[in-house]
């Protein structure tokens, strides 16, 4: 499988070779580009489902002491410290058409992920996702604790004293105008 994956690529440079023959430099920066070029809906999807996520499993970590939270804490890490290769082969195994979500989203959703733009955000969103859970979880180890207790209270407080709002149909009651009032 390795020497089909590396036929393929060594084909792929040739074509772009054989494409730009007058400037060879041009054929590994035309390659470059292509792969740098992500399509916006990539990103904002892939930011856009894991960051409610992160934000929910920081606090988790950040506020809360119980058994396994290292544990937890290393698997979350995990796309971070294993190769995106690797990463990727394992979201196509879970993710793929006979893979157990991806059977189940296609089964009961219609949904495919492998070798589609949705593929890539998701790739994106577990990508991203350990870089914003650190610096989410920072932020919130960061809070005073009681300046957070204080602005809990003070909203609690707030939230009983608040009279019961009559609408009268105007803004401001009516007063009379300086020329009115001087006659």
């Amino acid at each position: 499988r390795l020497l089909g994956v590396a036929a393929v690529v060594v084909g792929h440079q040739l074509q772009l070779a054989a494409t730009h023959r007058d400037d060879p430099g041009r054929t590994f920066q035309s390659l470059r580009a292509r792969q740098q070029r992500v399509p916006p809906v990539v990103r904002r999807c892939g930011r856009t489902a894991s960051l409610p996520v992160a934000v929910a499993f920081a606090y988790l970590l950040a506020r809360s002491n119980f058994a396994g939270k290292s544990l937890l804490d290393g698997v979350l890490h995990l796309p971070l410290v294993l190769p995106p290769v690797v990463t990727g082969y394992l979201l196509l195994l879970a993710f793929g058409r006979n893979g157990p979500a991806g059977a189940f989203l296609h089964d009961w959703f219609g949904i495919t992920l492998s070798f589609r733009w949705t593929g890539a955000a998701l790739a994106s969103a577990v990508m991203a996702f350990p870089l914003m859970l650190r610096a989410i979880r920072l932020s919130f180890e960061a809070i005073d604790r009681r300046l957070e207790a204080a602005a809990g209270s003070q909203w609690r407080a707030s939230r009983r004293r608040r009279p019961a709002h009559r609408p009268t149909g105007r803004r401001h009651p009516r007063r009379p105008s300086p020329a009115t009032s001087a006659r």
